[in-house]
């Protein structure tokens, strides 16, 4: 009798086909165009116009030509200031005061190798006297790269006075000068290399349009959850009185429609991944490919947004309210289970119950079998 109630389940679930279809393609739609623009909705782009900083310096000897060099094609100076090449430093004042740079360095000759043979030989810097932000930010750059130079040249004292205390020959001692003053150099003049670039968000390992896609995954099918309530509760009192009269008890009944919710979910979810692996191999941008452990973890999911779906389904209350209860759950869940809003930026105090989200788990294993 309980495989034909499941049979049964399954069947009135048919009348449910099309309004599932239907939600699924619309809300499928909505979340793909949120996924697909979420950094610029969520996450505004908020890149700062680069710094442009003059430069007066002679780039007639090597050593000027190296620095020079350089300091303008560093990476994390090129995401930060714009240099233009001066003639004089009168020149760099008058567009000062035209508010054309935000600041003017007045390199001297020769810096570099000054900096070898122990002459301290000071660089001017000028800035605009409006106290912007921008003025703030090339002042610290300044400051960060001189710091540098400055454990550089300390540095290089300490390994040159080495080698002369080891009493190196005159023909070894010249290489280590020569050895030394190029390896600190590069290593100060070109900083980045010193470090591995690691991209940070604040959706944890995955970057952001991946880890919503999945969240779209996830809330999609939470979603559809509100259309089964109508095969829980538009249960007539006669049909109720036969399952009781047959030997079906009420827990045997929850577990036959947590059954066929699930399957159907599932069975969503399997043609709702297959549509996406298609339409991101037809399109450009590659927003999904296929991989064979998403394929079972959608099995779980399904089958916990079911057990909650048929959880508040066994509310006595109407469909209209439970409908209400199992979008509030729904919303309260996501939300505290970082799914919403990443648990980076969760407010302090919900941090530490988003681990014990279901949802915060099913974000994971969603993401980590699909990317």
């Amino acid at each position: 009798m309980f495989i034909r109630l499941i049979r049964t389940d399954f069947k009135r679930i048919r009348y449910l086909l099309l309004p599932l279809f239907l939600c699924t393609a619309v809300l499928g739609a909505s979340f793909a165009a949120l996924a697909a623009f979420t950094e610029k909705v969520i996450y505004q782009d908020s890149s700062p116009e680069p710094v442009r900083v003059g430069v007066v310096m002679s780039i007639d000897s090597e050593y000027g030509k190296l620095a020079y060099h350089f300091v303008t094609e560093m990476e994390s100076y090129q995401n930060t200031c714009e240099f233009v090449t001066l003639e004089s430093e009168e020149a760099g004042r008058e567009m000062l005061q035209k508010e054309q740079l935000q600041a003017v360095i007045v390199v001297p000759d020769n810096i570099l190798s000054d900096i070898i043979d122990g002459t301290n030989t000071p660089v001017t810097v000028l800035y605009r006297e409006d106290g912007s932000l921008e003025t703030y930010a090339a002042n610290e750059v300044f400051v960060s790269t001189s710091s540098m130079l400055g454990t550089s040249q300390a540095a290089i004292y300490t390994a040159l006075k080495l080698g002369r205390n080891l009493e190196l020959s005159p023909d070894l001692q010249a290489r280590v000068n020569t050895e030394v003053n190029t390896l600190f150099f590069n290593y100060v003049l070109t900083r980045t290399a010193l470090f591995d670039k690691t991209e940070v968000h604040a959706t944890g390992l995955y970057p952001v349009r991946d880890f919503y896609i999945a969240a779209g995954f996830l809330l999609l099918l939470s979603m559809l959850g509100i259309l089964f309530l109508s095969l829980l509760k538009n249960n007539a009192a006669a049909y109720i009185k036969k399952l009781k009269l047959s030997g079906i008890s009420a827990v045997q009944a929850g577990i036959s429609q947590w059954l066929t919710i699930t399957a159907t979910l599932y069975g969503i979810y399997l043609l709702l991944y297959t549509v996406a692996v298609i339409v991101s191999s037809a399109v450009s941008t590659h927003f999904l490919s296929f991989h064979t452990m998403a394929l079972p973890a959608g099995l779980p999911v399904c089958a916990c947004i079911a057990l909650i779906t048929v959880l508040i389904g066994k509310i006595p209350v109407s469909q209209a309210a439970a409908s209400m209860i199992l979008l509030i759950v729904v919303f309260l869940l996501a939300y505290t289970g970082g799914c919403l809003v990443p648990e980076a930026l969760l407010p302090a105090f919900l941090k530490p119950v988003c681990t014990y989200s279901p949802y915060y788990h099913m974000i994971q294993l969603l993401c980590n079998s699909m990317f």
